[in-house]
């Protein structure tokens, strides 16, 4: 099994399942980080506080129906006894029995009032008599109502006790707090931990799986979801080791037969090339000369085939048989035999007479290859037969045309609409025309493949248009350079889209 890399870095390490539990842990205590820092000490505050003055309200109502009691009676020692209660609180600031006495009325208004301290505890203590509430002290007072005095008892409380006592509730409720939370991050971690280690342990050897290791076994020993998940994984890996086992012994059984294929393939392409035209003789005939030959697999149907006539002329024929890969080489070969048997045995030199002859064997081989109406494969090609001292080109083509560039501009020599094989018209000789030469001339002869190949920005065909552009731009370099060109030409095209045929292309220089 091909082995894949996966990017388990830092995506995987932020973004984990135990850090999201922790970050929701710590989001809650975030969320409520007010309540426990801020509003819970303040609300104990302030029950201290109200509880406080409710306790020196309540002395001060005591103290006063002591002194009432203690007036109504006439009895003034029990004023002192009344007082005493509250002279023993140790918080005790001061203790005062204020007289109101009205000194006028005025309409409408307000009465004025006077009021007089005649008992005070400690006596160098200085009141005054309109004394309120401050943050050092709390004052309360209690109405004295009898026929001897109207007045008010007014107690004084010193609030450093409350104020101990509200410090040591903030840093109570603080240290409290404070510890809740550690409690809470602990439990959450613990949690993330308790969950995240199986799901992680799973990560991990999902990961390895997927680079090719299948000996992963994850051991979880909760009987929750993430454990039916980890059974569930461990068997799939199970399988998966089995299936790829398998796979592998069926690949190596294929990669096996495949060779063998090659190697037979490969050593058919020896027996073809064989029967092409050979490059010594080609390079005594034509000097300067070229020929692009890329077969789409090993052997192709397309071919060039080159033979000595007896008039002293030299045939060269560029052709594309039906097919391409095995069943185009066989192809090829069934027409180099015809082709053979033509210009050898009949000893033809006519191109017209070599084609028409070609065919009629070609029909006739086919004619018994099983199917209903007899075989209709055959080649597309041009055959060419070069007087080279007299400069002449006499040639027969069929659907295969011919180019000729002189001198910057490009002469397109037509072909018969027809093939070398069954067809409608397989009874018409194939026509057959002699141009003259000159010097310098480029003569192409190619097959379909390059002009079909798909490619381009836009994946569309190469198209002939382009190919007599590119083969009028490069005719005047030098052979190997013209070669070079068109091939860098055609991979430029092709890109990474795959070869659709085989390709032939020649050039000759006259």
């Amino acid at each position: 099994m091909a082995k894949k890399q996966y990017n388990s870095g830092f995506s995987f390490k932020l973004i984990t399942v135990r850090n999201k539990i922790i970050a929701v842990v710590i989001g809650i205590i975030l969320v409520f980080a007010p309540f426990i820092f801020i509003y819970f000490p303040n609300k104990q505050k302030d029950l201290l506080v109200d509880s406080y003055n409710n306790e020196v309200k309540n002395i001060a109502a005591t103290v006063g129906l002591g002194v009432n009691v203690a007036l109504i009676e006439q009895n003034f020692s029990g004023v002192e006894m009344a007082m005493q209660f509250a002279k023993s609180d140790e918080r005790l600031t001061f203790i005062a029995l204020i007289q109101v006495d009205t000194l006028e009325k005025i309409p409408g208004k307000a009465v004025k009032l006077k009021k007089t301290a005649f008992s005070i505890y400690p006596q160098e203590y200085k009141l005054d008599p309109e004394i309120k509430t401050s943050d050092k002290i709390i004052v309360k007072e209690s109405d004295i109502k009898s026929e001897i005095l109207n007045g008010k008892v007014l107690v004084g409380f010193s609030t450093k006790s409350i104020q101990n006592n509200i410090h040591n509730v903030k840093v109570t409720s603080f240290i409290g707090s404070f510890f809740i939370s550690l409690l809470s991050i602990i439990v959450g971690f613990l949690l993330a931990r308790n969950i995240s280690n199986p799901i992680l342990k799973l990560r991990n050897a999902h990961l390895k799986v997927g680079e090719g290791d299948l000996q992963q076994h994850v051991v979880v020993n909760s009987k929750d979801e993430i454990g039916d998940l980890a059974v569930s994984f461990n068997q799939m890996v199970q399988q998966l080791d089995k299936s790829e086992k398998l796979l592998q012994l069926q690949k190596n059984r294929i990669e096996e037969k495949n060779k063998e294929m090659i190697d037979s393939i490969s050593y058919a392409k020896r027996i073809q090339y064989s029967l092409l035209a050979k490059e010594d003789t080609l390079r005594k005939k034509f000097p300067d000369h070229f020929i692009f030959f890329r077969p789409k697999d090993i052997v192709s149907g397309d071919f060039y085939w080159g033979a000595e006539l007896n008039n002293g002329q030299f045939a060269l024929v560029i052709a594309d048989s039906t097919g391409h890969g095995v069943p185009g080489a066989i192809m090829s070969m069934l027409n180099i035999s015809c082709l053979n048997e033509a210009v050898v045995s009949l000893r033809l030199v006519s191109p017209s007479d070599i084609l028409t002859y070609t065919r009629s064997k070609v029909i006739h081989h086919l004619s018994q290859d099983g199917s209903f109406e007899g075989g209709k494969d055959g080649m597309d090609c041009c055959l060419m037969c070069f007087d080279i001292k007299g400069k002449l080109l006499t040639y027969a083509a069929a659907n295969n045309a011919i180019w000729i560039v002189r001198e910057n501009y490009l002469i397109e020599l037509e072909p018969d609409k027809m093939p070398v094989g069954k067809h409608q018209k397989d009874s018409v000789p194939f026509s057959q025309r002699t141009i003259d030469l000159k010097k310098d001339d480029m003569v192409y002869a190619f097959t379909d493949g390059m002009a079909d190949q798909f490619g381009g920005p836009k994946g569309k065909k190469f198209m002939y248009k382009q190919l007599k552009q590119l083969l009028i731009n490069v005719a005047r370099l030098p052979m190997q350079e013209q070669k070079e060109a068109i091939m860098t030409a055609f991979l430029d095209w092709k890109g990474d889209v795959d070869q659709v045929d085989d390709i032939t292309l020649m050039g000759v220089r006259i």
